[in-house]
């Protein structure tokens, strides 16, 4: 349902009024494209997802945030909670003195709000095995599933294919780069399957042999979110090439692929 959001926001005549619309219209329970970078349990998720304290204190220290030494907590981006970075983010981008631009906004939520929100559903999944809440939560439940979602999206764009979804997105990133050995959605596949598993498992371990086994699962999540550089990177080089006039090529790739994996 956030994809379909994300789909409508891209098409072709979005005004920025309803881009906005589109952006904070909560499908289910209060979620939205805009909840995913304006939760209530930041706290927590600042505890679990290193990844979200990385890009925090990278902007806190920026010329945008306040970088004074006496803590984080209290500490704003761009006139924003410093927590809810996201969502500055995208509001700029609604805002830009340049114009709306349906396929930047759109791109921007993808790779601040649901980028980042599929990584804190791994780290999620995780911690629910560290803490033993994983074995009493309800049958055929998985916090995988929820981060597969993030990934896969559940829409169809009106050209047939997957719209606005980071699987879509990944794959429009690789097509940039040519001869390349690994496919990142391939590999992104095996990765949540395999963690699918290990949480199943985690489920029905006793509490003693839990907290072993969630850092197993910690050291897969942490080549999940390595891989998941790979497209931001690669567009990232691709946006460079363009602006120079310049193709990305294979050798690109190879840069791209080790920043990965380090």
């Amino acid at each position: 349902m956030l994809i379909e959001q994300l789909d409508e926001i891209q098409t072709p005549g979005t005004t920025k009024d309803a881009g906005v619309a589109f952006y904070t219209k909560e499908v289910e329970a209060g979620l939205s494209l805009q909840s995913l970078s304006t939760s209530s349990e930041w706290n927590y998720v600042i505890n679990i997802n290193p990844l979200q304290t990385i890009h925090m204190f990278g902007l806190w220290l920026s010329g945008d945030g306040g970088n004074d030494n006496n803590g984080y907590s209290n500490k704003k981006f761009d006139d924003g909670d410093l927590s809810e970075y996201g969502n500055s983010i995208v509001m700029d981008s609604f805002n830009k003195n340049s114009g709306f631009d349906q396929d930047l906004t759109a791109e921007t939520i993808l790779v601040t709000n649901v980028w980042m929100a599929m990584v804190t559903e791994l780290y999620k999944a995780v911690e629910s095995c560290r803490d033993g809440s994983a074995s009493s939560t309800e049958e055929g439940f998985n916090p995988v599933d929820h981060a597969a979602a993030f990934w896969f999206g559940s829409s169809k764009s009106s050209d047939g294919n997957e719209g606005a979804s980071i699987h879509a997105w990944t794959a429009r990133a690789g097509s940039n780069f040519i001869n390349q050995s690994i496919s990142v959605n391939i590999e992104m596949i095996t990765y949540l399957s395999d963690l699918q598993s290990n949480y199943a498992q985690c489920k029905n371990l006793p509490r003693s042999d839990a907290d072993e086994f969630a850092n197993v699962m910690s050291e897969v999540v942490l080549s999940m979110t390595r891989l998941m550089i790979v497209p931001l990177i690669q567009n990232f080089i691709t946006d460079l090439a363009t602006k120079s006039g310049k193709s990305a090529n294979e050798r690109d790739y190879l840069i791209v692929s080790q920043l990965g994996c380090v």
